[in-house]
């Protein structure tokens, strides 16, 4: 099987920005059942989605985002950005593809 085509079409992706990975589906399952639950601490998230660095970059960078930061106060590390955007909001970004 010549794999060289795959490859390149890989590459030809990553240039243009349109590689996209998704989160996995066991962490996002793992997220909202901790989400479910009222006694949820910010650390047991921050523990959680640390193993998943695609979504821990995803969480950090929309809360940089100008939506959550207007005053452009940079969050850099997991357990301010969750703080900043909130439980509500983690759910949608755990189960949506990385765009």
């Amino acid at each position: 099987m010549d794999v060289r085509p795959l490859l390149q079409t890989l590459a030809d992706d990553a240039l243009r920005g349109d590689l996209a990975f998704s989160t996995h589906t066991r962490i996002a399952r793992r997220v909202q059942r901790l989400l479910d639950d009222p006694d949820c601490a910010t650390a047991d998230l921050v523990k959680l989605i640390s193993a998943e660095p695609l979504l821990s970059a995803r969480i950090v960078g929309v809360a940089n985002s100008l939506a959550y930061n207007p005053r452009g106060q940079a969050i850099s590390d997991l357990h301010g950005a969750i703080a900043r955007i909130g439980f509500a909001t983690l759910p949608g970004l755990a189960t949506s593809p990385v765009i």
